[in-house]
């Protein structure tokens, strides 16, 4: 797998995270789609995680926890770090402490 292939497969899991945060709560995410086609996928997500502020997506996820438990599951957060679990060892530089540490402090019990 290579850098290109990793990005293609985040997109398409976040895309599928996407519609069920749309059908469940209305929540129609847009930011992440346009800095991915910009910058990749995992540079969007990290500039989205790096911020002091969780995303105004990672916010209105939490405002739907009473119709979809566990909303923040859906976030760009959590794909992060679900991304980072498996392939942090082929691509280290894609996958810093720091950014994960900041995903995870965004989150609920993390």
């Amino acid at each position: 797998m290579n850098i290109d292939d990793l990005n293609e497969k985040f997109i398409e899991e976040a895309a599928k995270r996407e519609e069920i945060a749309r059908q469940k709560c209305g929540h129609r995410p847009g930011r992440f789609q346009a800095m991915a086609r910009q910058q990749g996928a995992l540079h969007a997500a990290i500039k989205l995680i790096s911020t002091k502020e969780p995303s105004e997506g990672l916010k209105k996820l939490y405002l739907c926890q009473g119709e979809i438990p566990d909303a923040h599951k859906l976030s760009i957060e959590q794909l992060y770090i679900e991304f980072a679990e498996q392939y942090r060892s082929q691509f280290p530089d894609l996958f810093p402490d720091d950014v994960i540490q900041r995903a995870r402090a965004k989150l609920p019990n993390k």
